[in-house]
């Protein structure tokens, strides 16, 4: 294992083994990442970014599990990545296609309707592409995305419980 901070005079750290009698040898680099990890869980306010795949398990009935991811009764499942890239296909239209060649997105990130991959092609498409019209379709396709994908994602009420973590 490697370490870099600013403690670490502008050079990687890396880990040392154990002595050959097996005893705990001076370790600068171990030092720091233990320091480091006392650091973020002292502070006063901690975030945690997650992706998408962390809110999969809530509202999912778990009696009904063999049939799939199915919602409790009343309740709305967070999206997955498919389900967003889905869901932009259909609100955007003929645009979509269009994007799709003006951002050069890879056919594997097609494949697997990464949207977060598309949006970040866009953005770049949408400072390059030399044509106004291309451009403003690029434009208008990010904003809709945006806005799609940001309601899409609004799926939670107060009274959803997200204390459980589920592995899949």
């Amino acid at each position: 294992m490697q370490v870099f901070t600013y403690r670490s005079s502008g050079q990687w750290e890396k880990t040392r083994p154990p002595g050959d009698n097996g005893e705990p040898v001076s370790d600068p680099a171990l030092d720091e990442i233990q320091r480091s990890l006392s650091d973020c869980f002292r502070c006063s306010n901690l975030v945690v970014l997650t992706g998408l795949g962390t809110s999969l398990h809530v509202n999912v009935d778990e009696a009904k599990s063999a049939e799939g991811r199915k919602p409790v009764e009343g309740k709305r499942l967070a999206p997955t990545m498919w389900d967003l890239w889905s869901k932009v296909h259909e609100v955007t239209g003929d645009d979509f296609e269009r994007v799709l060649v003006l951002s050069r997105l890879p056919e594997d990130e097609q494949r697997k309707g990464n949207i977060e991959a598309l949006l970040s092609h866009c953005k770049i498409a949408a400072e390059f592409l030399v044509d106004q019209n291309e451009r403003e379709t690029v434009r208008r396709f990010i904003h809709t995305a945006e806005s799609t994908v940001r309601n899409a994602v609004r799926f939670l009420e107060p009274d959803d419980d997200v204390t459980v973590r589920s592995v899949f």
